[in-house]
């Protein structure tokens, strides 16, 4: 008797528009009686957390599934709830687009946190684990930044790739070391040799440990500038791609218009590949050239690829200053034979 009297109590004041104090009444009789199908279908109208609306639609049809009406009211609210899920999932990854866009190399702190934020909402979607992934310069981090990425994109080689490689990483503090000190990060490339010295699989390489820490050392001392390796690229590249102009204008002239040589102007284009080849051989496989065009991580078989790079770029590097010089042979003879035809 007791229980319907609170029950008729919260639908009078329901009805009375008093539906705070009925809401809080209703949940007082589901505390008491998780089992009232009257209260639970009060609360459904009453409640206002979209959330608490489907708990009370559940628990509803759990006592009753037949109600109809209910099943109905469920269904909307879980359209609506997928549909508020998708818009704040979409916001969420346009705000990660937006930072990763606007994330500044002098201020990575600043964007190390905005991703840690962003990550740590329930709506966290792919970007803005990629764009921890390259905010953060934890190695663990990365990894597991880019194995939540690959939930989203499970067929992104790139990305296994990267976890490959950063894996690798972990296992051999010396190639770490080197990939520190490619990013210029002074301080970590020195712990990380400091750890591949205590490592007993590097006893042989001890003394080239030794140097490269006193190198890097020096560098922090006297405060020298880092050499971002795509620098080293470009310089490695046209190098020899200037010389063989240089030595091209002395045999044609300065005007190449006046003599054109279109067979030697061709080398150019050779020497150039041969630069670019070149100076791939000596950057370090994880540079982000390289993984494009040989889509591998830090292997151990990088340095016979490398090899046959150098041998290869030397080659075109070589074979139009051959040419050059033997063009430049034939002239001196013909001038040789036009003096002695003159004399």
């Amino acid at each position: 008797m007791w229980e319907d009297q609170r029950i008729q109590q919260a639908i009078l004041a329901a009805r009375a528009g008093r539906e705070l104090t009925a809401r809080d009444m209703f949940l007082d009789i589901v505390r008491d009686q998780p089992h009232n199908e009257t209260a639970w279908l009060w609360l459904i109208g009453l409640l206002d957390d979209p959330e608490d609306c489907i708990e009370a639609c559940e628990r509803a049809l759990m006592i009753n599934p037949g109600r109809a009406p209910v099943r109905e009211r469920l269904n909307q609210l879980l359209a609506e709830r997928e549909q508020r899920l998708a818009e704040e999932r979409a916001r969420a990854e346009e705000q990660a687009r937006t930072a990763r866009k606007a994330m500044k190399p002098d201020d990575r702190e600043s964007a190390l946190m905005l991703a840690r934020h962003l990550t740590a909402s329930q709506h966290a979607g792919p970007e803005a684990w990629r764009f921890l992934s390259e905010a953060s310069t934890d190695i663990n981090e990365q990894i597991g930044a880019l194995k939540k990425l690959l939930e989203f994109e499970p067929g992104n080689a790139r990305v296994k790739n990267k976890v490959r490689q950063l894996n690798h990483f972990i296992e051999d503090p010396f190639d770490l070391a080197s990939f520190y000190t490619e990013r210029g990060e002074r301080e970590k490339a020195i712990a990380a040799y400091q750890t591949a010295a205590m490592d007993p699989r590097f006893k042989k390489r001890w003394n080239e440990i030794y140097w490269k820490m006193a190198s890097l050392q020096r560098q922090r001392e006297e405060q020298i500038a880092h050499i971002p390796p795509l620098v080293s690229i470009a310089r490695l590249t046209f190098a020899p791609t200037l010389l063989y102009v240089a030595l091209t204008l002395v045999h044609v002239g300065v005007n190449p218009f006046a003599n054109p040589q279109p067979l030697l102007w061709s080398g150019f284009f050779v020497v150039l590949l041969g630069g670019f080849m070149n100076a791939l051989a000596v950057v370090r496989s994880h540079n982000k050239i390289w993984a494009v065009l040989f889509r591998t991580a830090a292997a151990h078989s990088t340095p016979a690829m490398r090899f046959i790079m150098a041998t290869g770029g030397w080659i075109l590097i070589a074979l139009p200053h051959i040419l050059l010089f033997l063009l430049a042979v034939m002239r001196i003879k013909d001038i040789g034979s036009g003096l002695e035809i003159g004399l």
